[in-house]
């Protein structure tokens, strides 16, 4: 829910919590709601994004939202909003959004304190969500190419017990580095949100010999990138149908 790199990696080290490629012949864009509703998690209770029971999938990829970039545990969708507290304050807030059900991109626009903006891209499929070239600090641009996996799975492969990993190429200042992660959902725990508890899946992951955790809460998204950032999700504004 990795979802930066820098950050997420926010998946993503969301960006591990973006992407530049061509998109299928058919495209849409998504436009903001006129009016977003705001979720104060300390003060409102988002009913309209409790879980539900579902039906088990036929197939890992059964579910699509509006497009491939409206992932379950992360809904990628224009002006969608994430606003973090704790060591520092971060907000996240999707820009853009481009394609259909089967090839779509999403743009990030991610800052933290008062520095400048980050622009992370992804590219999303039924197949999951991969980051592609994004813009850190407005000027530093990181080219990635994924050798192998998602960032993030399918949302129905999202259960305890499930494991994954991907590698990308990353290349910076002409400098080329690989990295890999591998991640699994180790459980999932309740979380509170406007006094309403949530199921939520905790991700344990591994990068570079260090461990790590986030929270992923269903259609929300990254609710903590674990005690070592020490961010927790304090509201999210919904995007675009």
């Amino acid at each position: 829910m990795t979802i930066t790199y820098r950050l997420w990696l926010v998946a993503l080290s969301l960006a591990t919590a973006g992407i530049a490629c061509s998109l299928s012949p058919s495209r849409e864009s998504a436009t903001p709601p006129a009016e977003p509703t705001l979720i104060d998690f300390a003060t409102e209770a988002p009913t309209q994004i409790a879980p539900t029971e579902a039906a088990a999938p036929t197939e890992a990829s059964a579910f699509v939202g509006a497009t491939a970039c409206d992932h379950l545990y992360l809904p990628l969708k224009v002006g969608a909003t994430w606003e973090y507290g704790g060591a520092f304050k971060l907000v996240q807030t999707v820009t853009a959004v481009e394609g259909d059900s089967s090839m779509a991109t999403a743009t990030l626009s991610s800052k933290a304190g008062d520095s400048l903006a980050d622009t992370l891209t992804y590219i999303c499929t039924p197949e999951g969500i991969r980051r592609g070239d994004s813009v850190y600090g407005g000027s530093d641009t990181y080219t990635n190419v994924f050798k192998e996996g998602v960032e993030v799975p399918p949302a129905d492969l999202l259960a305890p017990g499930f494991r994954w990993s991907y590698t990308l190429e990353e290349d910076a200042y002409g400098a080329v580095t690989e990295i890999t992660r591998s991640s699994e959902v180790s459980g999932t725990r309740m979380v509170e949100i406007g006094g309403q508890s949530f199921e939520a899946l905790v991700i344990d992951y591994v990068q570079g010999g260090r461990t790590g955790q986030q929270i992923w809460v269903k259609g929300v998204g990254v609710y903590s990138y674990g005690e070592s950032a020490g961010l927790t999700l304090e509201r999210f504004t919904p995007g675009a149908p």
